[in-house]
């Protein structure tokens, strides 16, 4: 009887535990990004 509302549960805690890692990675693909692009105008002066 109460499985559906077990899985919505379940679901909201997946959701829960990967929007931090999702902002993480976000964040660290963007300092990466102009990181590296930083790198390359340092070479070409």
């Amino acid at each position: 009887m109460g499985e559906k509302p077990a899985q919505g549960m379940n679901s909201g805690i997946i959701y829960l535990m990967i929007t931090p890692f999702a902002i993480v990675g976000f964040i660290g693909y963007r300092w990466w990004k102009g990181n590296k692009k930083q790198e390359e105008e340092e070479m070409n002066h």
